[in-house]
């Protein structure tokens, strides 16, 4: 299969390689979108912001594997005494591939979105929630415009439908977390700076 000699291309050195380059490069990005708010925030809230959708995605890929293993036990494909030898496999196989779409739109979206919010301080839970509902209802807009195949030109509203079911989970476990833990971390990091808003405020007050 294609995506069995993907995941396996990916293990290999070079696809390790090309991984490691999809991470590093959007730090070069929110380094240089900063621009001066950089000397505060830094690079710890995108480390922790990727932390976090990696932790979503490792669960929604768990989620699926240990699913799908429930699936083909209840259709008496499987035994129950092997799912733990073959739903880590599985989640590794899952969040291997996965990788391949959602690294590239958090680097080529989130991290350029992200670093215009926290450098305007526009990085609400309002403007959050409003980005990961924007991005779930326009991917599936972008697939229904130009269908996969012929079910989908056939059946063009329960593709729409099926394809935002499947995004979901990731706008929820890993767009969600990913924006949420840079507020956060932001947040955190302009609040311990002696020159951030919360501190030039108490400064403030103590002169009157």
């Amino acid at each position: 299969m294609a995506t069995d000699f993907l995941v396996y291309w990916l293990t290999r050195p070079l696809g390790l390689l090309l991984i490691a380059a999809m991470i590093a490069v959007p730090f070069i990005f929110w380094r240089v979108l900063l621009g001066r708010a950089y000397a505060t925030i830094g690079l710890l809230p995108l480390v922790l912001a990727y932390a976090a959708a990696l932790a979503g995605l490792v669960a929604v890929a768990f989620a699926c594997a240990y699913l799908e293993f429930s699936s083909r036990v209840a259709d008496g494909l499987l035994a129950e005494d092997e799912r733990w030898s073959l739903v880590p496999g599985w989640t590794i196989y899952m969040v291997v591939l996965s990788s391949v779409c959602v690294l590239p739109v958090i680097g080529l979206v989130g991290v350029p979105v992200g670093a215009w919010l926290v450098r305007s301080n526009r990085l609400s839970y309002g403007i959050i929630m409003a980005l990961a509902t924007g991005f779930w209802l326009t991917l599936p807009m972008i697939f229904w415009a130009f269908p996969l195949s012929q079910w989908h030109r056939i059946h063009r509203l329960e593709a729409f439908a099926m394809i935002l079911g499947e995004i979901l989970p990731g706008v929820l476990f890993v767009a969600l977390p990913f924006l949420i833990g840079l507020r956060l971390a932001v947040g955190s990091r302009r609040r311990g700076r002696p020159d951030g808003p919360s501190s030039t405020a108490g400064v403030t007050a103590k002169s009157r």
